[in-house]
């Protein structure tokens, strides 16, 4: 073998840098860090609070999208290390929630069970105490230190609390009362929770509701009944039937009220608590004819066609009508001929007919319909007459004939 240069080339083993996910969390259990190379995705841990969740996650200012992060090194500082911030939220508790010092009263619902939260500036449980007319219940134990009038067990039953958790320097506390308080506490002025560190928070119901009364006012159809109701109570509008007139709307003084409800307000009521809804009515058109009596004037019958009118007269009662001509006297009540004449009393009266349509106030409005039989049958007669004992007499003719 002859003599030859070989030349060897060195492998270095370059490992991939490790960087470390440091989870930062303000709140809840610290989680472990996690090691790993770029590319490596590692899930965000789950951290539980009572007071606050997670909504995601961040990068200094930058929030981190998804379910898992996936290692960048990018993301690292000058240690390798990348830093996740929870970034937390204040869970909805779903009641009323106060910070303490609580200057204002915190009133209660009646007919109901009430919760709500306390958030006391101090990090331990404080030892709370229920106060009112000289009774004082531990809320911690649910037992009455010093007795009273009333049932020691009954009311610490009526009364719970439990220590939802803590934030830092503070303390936050659910109370529950129960709906059964308030009769049980009947004539209480109020309920006081008191705290050695705290200022007291004072508890009152809320004002009883004030009822009101709803008055439909009509000057026409049948008197609806009264409705009740608290503030905010829905009252359909009655319906109110009237032959002669139709209702378009209510009003409250002049104000009209739409739509086809009213909603009760402390704001129309009068020092009686009392609403009136006064009727809005407007004449039904009755398509025909409509003469107020007395009527001087003569009402003008088509030729050729039945002839419907309506006479308004001023008389609660309905008249006595009589329809005359020719010495024929009609009585248009019975339908029958009181004064026969040459015409067939029987065929007269069935071409004449009327009806009381309705009473308005001291008026009787009476309907009347002329077949059109009766301009051949009455062929000559110059005019023909309606007769009322009180009103004056109402004139009929037919139109002039239309000149051929």
């Amino acid at each position: 073998m002859g003599n030859s240069n070989v030349t060897l080339t060195a492998i270095w083993d370059e490992s991939e840098p490790t960087y470390a996910v440091h989870f930062s969390s303000s709140r809840g259990d610290q989680p472990a860090d996690v090691t790993g190379v770029a590319g490596t995705v590692v899930q965000f841990p789950t951290i539980t609070n009572p007071l606050y969740e997670i909504t995601g996650w961040k990068i200094g200012d930058t929030p981190v999208g998804g379910v898992a992060y996936t290692i960048s090194a990018d993301d690292a500082d000058a240690d390798n290390t990348i830093t996740l911030t929870a970034v937390w939220e204040r869970i909805d508790p779903g009641m009323p929630e106060y910070a303490m010092p609580y200057g204002d009263v915190i009133v209660m619902p009646r007919g109901q069970d009430f919760s709500f939260r306390l958030d006391y500036t101090t990090a331990e449980a404080p030892s709370l105490y229920f106060l009112n007319n000289g009774s004082v219940v531990d809320l911690e134990n649910g037992t009455t230190l010093v007795a009273s009038t009333y049932d020691d067990t009954v009311l610490a039953g009526m009364i719970s609390t439990r220590t939802v958790g803590r934030d830092g320097g503070s303390t936050v506390v659910e109370f529950t009362i129960s709906k059964d308080l308030e009769s049980y506490s009947s004539g209480w002025d109020h309920l006081v929770v008191y705290h050695e560190i705290n200022p007291m928070v004072l508890l009152r119901y809320e004002a009883p509701a004030v009822e009101y009364t709803v008055h439909f006012s009509s000057s026409r159809g049948d008197q609806p009944a009264d409705v009740t109701g608290v503030a905010g109570t829905v009252v359909q509008f009655p319906t109110i039937t009237n032959p002669l007139y139709e209702i378009t709307g209510w009003k409250i003084g002049d104000t009209p009220v739409g739509g086809v409800a009213y909603t009760i307000s402390a704001d129309d009521a009068d020092a009686d608590n009392t609403i009136t809804l006064t009727a809005v009515w407007e004449r039904i058109d009755p398509g025909m004819p409509e003469y107020a009596m007395p009527y001087g004037d003569v009402i003008v019958m088509p030729r050729g066609q039945d002839f419907s009118f309506r006479l308004d007269y001023t008389t609660a009662e309905a008249p006595s009508l009589y329809f005359l001509n020719n010495g024929s006297v009609v009585d248009l009540e019975n339908g029958t001929t009181l004064v026969a004449s040459t015409y067939d009393d029987t065929v007269l009266a069935g071409m004449i007919s009327t009806r009381t349509v309705g009473r308005d106030g001291g008026s009787t409005v009476v309907e009347f319909t002329i077949s059109k039989d009766l301009e051949s049958y009455s062929s000559g007669w110059d005019h023909l007459v309606v007769y009322h004992e009180i009103n004056p007499m109402v004139l009929l003719r037919y139109e002039a004939p239309t000149q051929g």
